[in-house]
């Protein structure tokens, strides 16, 4: 399991630069655009909820394998490192659309702000039962903590983007939406998968891929998603679209792009 090993950590590395550089796609864009529109608020307050439920999941499956060889783990440093930069980064954007809300020509949908609500309370509902009654936070047979913090990380996950997906339907444009955004979580998205799958092809156990269901449904979601997005591009033609990587392209260094008015119909 030597060169697995090997292969395991540089995806776990390179999935951390990529899936974390991806973040400051969307931050650049509304930077360099001085405006949010385009841009759905579903995923702007989805993701520091999700990432801060997937950092306290992380952070239970590393306390809860510590004791394990290292061959057995299927939770890592390099998991820890992305959770608590996505929280970061997360908060940071919605900070930023806060301060550009005056520019934003979107809805955020009541029932999603519902979905929100609901899966917070129960997290929290989840963490007082099992504080009650001294029940392990995570339990690999049955409801738990930790099962409360991926589900809703996953929830959210699958649906934060859907809206968006909508939008770009409707405008039959992506634009306002990163592309460098979508470019590097797909990247991402794969070495993190990776991370964990090259272990079972060198002749680990597939506890290393399944004993950590919730950063191997966020990759599969993610990618499938990413996959819509430059099916998107593609279709509907650049246009004012940010190019894929634009945040990286020196024509656009500096400028900051008039936004054009797009559908607000709530989703």
């Amino acid at each position: 399991m030597g060169w697995t090993a090997e292969v395991s950590n540089w995806c776990g590395w390179g999935y951390v630069f990529a899936w974390s550089i991806s973040f400051y796609g969307q931050l650049s864009l509304n930077y360099r655009r001085g405006s949010i529109s385009g841009l759905r608020w579903e995923f702007v307050l989805a993701n520091p909820l999700a990432f801060l439920c997937y950092w306290a999941y992380v952070e239970l499956g590393v306390s809860r394998e510590a004791a394990l060889p290292a061959a057995e783990r299927s939770f890592f440093l390099t998991d820890e490192v992305f959770a608590g930069h996505a929280f970061a980064i997360s908060l940071l954007t919605l900070v930023q659309c806060w301060w550009l809300r005056a520019t934003s020509d979107q809805t955020v949908s009541r029932l999603y702000v519902s979905l929100m609500a609901v899966l917070l309370a129960l997290v929290l509902g989840t963490g007082a039962v099992s504080f009650a009654t001294d029940a392990p936070l995570w339990s690999p047979s049955g409801w738990s903590v930790g099962t409360a913090l991926y589900t809703t990380k996953v929830s959210l996950t699958l649906t934060k983007y859907i809206p968006q997906a909508l939008v770009n339907w409707r405008r039959r444009s992506t634009e306002g939406w990163s592309m460098t955004n979508v470019g590097l979580d797909f990247t991402g998205g794969t070495l993190s998968f990776l991370q964990n799958f090259v272990l079972v092809a060198g002749g680990a156990d597939w506890q290393a891929v399944f004993g950590n269901p919730g950063k191997v449904m966020l990759s599969v979601i993610s990618v499938l998603f990413d996959l819509l997005f430059f099916a998107q591009y593609f279709a509907y033609g650049r246009g004012r679209a940010e190019p894929l990587l634009g945040v990286l392209a020196a024509s656009d260094a500096g400028e900051k792009t008039p936004a054009a008015k797009s559908d607000g119909t709530e989703v």
